[in-house]
């Protein structure tokens, strides 16, 4: 998938979170009329965060949420061809995140997440347009993040 995925049936305040219930947010929207958020120009430029609860049913018949393994072929890939959104058709957008505080920041970096787990956090992949391979890390599943899905072979 060349872009962040925007698929929203519902949408929740940034202060609201859950590591089992299901969350959906657009960077910046503090109200939950989810057509008022698909209104919005962060839910155009970036799609959705979603918590990882969310984040591993979003996808669309077909596809899935990529696995870890599947993250380390992607950053193979992009670590060969070099800057991330320099014709690799990957299409970094740097929304920022969602995080238990509520806060999160349209910046520099984005993270993604995998369908892995460690313990009891979800293993999210972190992009940066400065470095192409990108890392992985542990993160709490109420966070938002956007997603990726890649197709079912």
């Amino acid at each position: 998938m060349a872009e962040n995925l925007a698929f929203l049936s519902a949408v929740s305040k940034f202060e609201t979170g859950s590591n089992e219930s299901k969350h959906y947010y657009v960077q910046a929207y503090e109200g939950v009329d989810v057509r008022e958020a698909k209104a919005t120009a962060n839910y155009s430029a970036f799609g959705v965060l979603y918590n990882w609860s969310a984040a591993v049913s979003a996808c669309m018949n077909g596809w899935h949420l990529p696995s870890d393994k599947e993250w380390s072929i992607l950053n193979s890939f992009l670590s060969e061809h070099g800057y991330v959104e320099d014709g690799t058709g990957f299409n970094v957008r740097h929304v920022g995140l969602r995080i238990n505080t509520g806060d999160a920041g349209i910046g520099d970096k984005v993270w993604f997440w995998s369908a892995s787990i460690d313990d009891s956090n979800a293993l999210a992949r972190f992009v940066s347009p400065y470095r192409a391979t990108g890392f992985r890390y542990p993160l709490p599943k109420s966070y938002g993040l956007p997603v990726r899905c890649v197709k079912n072979e």
